[in-house]
């Protein structure tokens, strides 16, 4: 083989192994994990506070919010800052049994988009 071939032949298989290192892997992105798995009933006027706590999460938690539904009147979801972790708060105004969705998204670019929702329900009593 002449110098000349030799060399085209080095530079592509070079570039060939360049192309296949900036390949994504494809991986499987763990579910995140809610807890608790369900929320305590309160009454109307009287004051309300739980946490939901999300794990196996790769990166920290970005934000959490309502995706379906909504809470009782009175109601607020808070994220705890610094914590993968969120409040619901506040004093409950109406009774009845409210079913909502908490969606939560994570932040990271080394597992961008991994994200997980899950369905509460709280019931307010008189």
């Amino acid at each position: 083989m002449n110098n000349k071939l030799a060399k085209i032949l080095s530079a592509l298989l070079i570039t060939a192994a360049a192309s296949l290192s900036c390949v994504r892997t494809s991986r499987t992105i763990t579910p995140l994990e809610f807890k608790p798995d369900t929320l305590p009933n309160s009454q109307i006027g009287q004051a309300y506070e739980t946490e939901i706590q999300i794990s196996q999460n790769d990166t920290p938690v970005l934000d959490f919010f309502i995706s379906k539904g909504t809470l009782p009147d009175g109601l607020e979801l808070a994220k705890v800052e610094g914590k993968d972790t969120a409040k619901i708060i506040g004093i409950p105004q109406a009774a009845g049994t409210f079913t909502f969705t908490i969606s939560v998204r994570c932040n990271g670019t080394s597992v961008n988009g991994q994200a997980g929702e899950k369905e509460y329900s709280i019931r307010i009593e008189e």
